[in-house]
């Protein structure tokens, strides 16, 4: 029987709240929630899981390089919990003189298949 990787390198993964150990027995019970990116790929089959792969954390903490494809799960898209989060905007004003647009109109946010687009 052939598998199918479940995630692909550059995705985006969470840490499942059921994860307790990595492919190679170190306990990763304190990864639980954590988002990051996929980097690595590998065949390895390991309880329920036909793959394994190497996750660099989006908080910047140690990459894990065993975490097994059943304690993964594809992250969901976060939105920025205040305002204060959001990333500040430093791209150089608009010239209204050039177009109808206003530079309100220019800086509107929009969510496309969870990905966050500044429109300028």
């Amino acid at each position: 029987t052939t598998f199918q990787a479940k995630f692909r390198v550059g995705q985006r993964v969470q840490v499942l709240n059921t994860a307790i150990y990595e492919t190679n027995g170190n306990r990763i019970v304190d990864k639980r929630g954590k988002t990051g990116i996929v980097k690595k790929v590998t065949r390895k089959d390991y309880s329920y899981s036909h793959y394994e792969y190497y996750v660099a954390w989006d908080d910047g903490s140690q990459a894990n390089y065993y975490m097994a494809e059943q304690d993964l799960k594809a992250a969901a898209y976060q939105r920025f919990s205040s305002e204060s989060e959001q990333p500040k905007d430093t791209s150089a004003p608009v010239s209204s003189s050039v177009h109808a647009t206003s530079a309100a109109d220019a800086n509107k946010t929009s969510s496309s298949q969870g990905t966050l687009t500044y429109k300028n």
